[in-house]
């Protein structure tokens, strides 16, 4: 489920650039140990350096942050991302959260904008897109 998520909101943001969907386009540890690699400090290795260059080149990362647990990785991105002054839009569809007032401010202050659908997020591509 969330990875049709993912390729829905990749099928937005492809309608006005490129993206760089991880599971997609970067390097999965599965499919590395899969084709006979087994050297895991190797392979985790590899995995984080696709990413972080990923990261690097970009101009905005939208970042899933669905779930009272948010995913580990995510929040790496997060926080190097906006080390480095990329544009965030925060995707949150659903009301879990781990605490009662919401993310973790560590989280929510890397966040520019939120969204919390297919639909938001179309309208604000459409405004930050404007030529």
């Amino acid at each position: 489920m969330e990875r049709e998520l993912n390729t829905s909101l990749t099928a937005l943001l492809e309608r006005v650039g490129d993206v760089y969907l991880p599971q997609r386009d970067g390097l999965l540890v599965e499919s590395l140990r899969e084709q006979g690699d087994h050297d895991e400090k190797a392979i985790c290795e590899a995995v984080f350096a696709k990413d972080i260059e990923a990261i690097s080149d970009a101009d905005v990362i939208v970042a899933v942050l669905d779930g009272r647990a948010l995913d580990e990785g995510v929040c790496i991105e997060l926080g190097y991302g906006k080390a480095l002054g990329v544009f965030i839009v925060g995707f949150k569809s659903d009301i879990r959260t781990a605490l009662p007032w919401g993310h973790n401010p560590m989280v929510s202050g890397c966040v520019d904008v939120w969204v919390s659908s297919n639909h938001e997020l179309s309208e604000w591509i459409a405004t930050a897109c404007k030529p």
